[in-house]
């Protein structure tokens, strides 16, 4: 199986990876949130086939197996979490990236840090004068 992400300037503000989740899990529960944050500000999120080639790839079933079962057991609540919260300070994206990571926190869909690495990350984009255009 390949896979990989693409995104535009627009939503690199989405580049974020939960760090306290499996790193086979991180990126899909990344897609869920970044599609939620899009809706906020009106973009859209699409899948098209994949983009790269790969000649040998090593993948523990065991250990991957392992690290996606919670996943594979809370996806849906996940889902309808995502699809039912709405942000109470809708002054913009950073702040509803913030509160959502605080959610999700609350929700118990990722430890407390990630709330911190968001709020680092938020920070890294406005210092370098990061823009949705």
């Amino acid at each position: 199986m390949l896979q990989n992400t693409v995104f535009y300037r627009s939503s690199f503000w989405g580049l974020l990876l939960p760090s306290t989740l499996g790193k086979t899990v991180g990126d899909i529960v990344r897609g869920y949130w970044v599609q939620r944050l899009m809706w906020t500000i009106e973009q859209r999120l699409g899948f098209i086939g994949t983009t790269t080639m790969r000649k040998e790839m090593k993948y523990s079933w065991p250990v991957s197996f392992e690290e996606e079962s919670d996943l594979y057991v809370s996806t849906g609540r996940l889902v309808d979490y995502l699809t039912h919260w709405k942000p109470v300070n809708n002054s913009g994206l950073f702040d509803s990236m913030y509160e959502l990571h605080r959610d999700m926190v609350s929700g118990g869909f990722w430890e407390a840090k990630e709330a911190e690495f968001t709020k680092a990350w938020i920070l890294d984009l406005l210092d370098i004068s990061y823009t949705l255009q």
